[in-house]
């Protein structure tokens, strides 16, 4: 559809990179921020054999799942970018 108003291939495959990049951060950063929550409060711990482990909220952590997450989001949105960008716009009219 995009592409009949006049983007090319190369934008239409960006978008859609991006698009993909902003949702995988906008969750991680969700799901980063709502786990810290439940470890802060919860107070969790494992023990076993007289040794007990306490899991604490890390902020390195939380920002290394963030970026792990956005790097994930980018190579999942290369393949649908790259198709989006080959397909002719009749081909992308008829798929929709």
């Amino acid at each position: 559809m995009l592409q009949s108003i006049g983007f090319t291939g190369a934008t239409l495959a960006w978008g859609v990179v991006v698009e993909s990049s902003a949702l995988a951060l906008v969750g991680s950063a969700i799901g980063a921020g709502a786990a810290t929550l439940v470890l802060a409060f919860g107070q969790f711990s494992l023990g076993a054999e007289g040794v007990l482990v306490e899991f604490r909220p890390s902020a390195t952590i939380a920002l290394a799942s963030i970026a792990l997450a956005l790097v994930v989001g980018v190579a999942a949105g290369i393949v649908p970018a790259i198709s989006a960008a080959r397909r002719t716009i009749v081909e992308g009219l008829r798929s929709t």
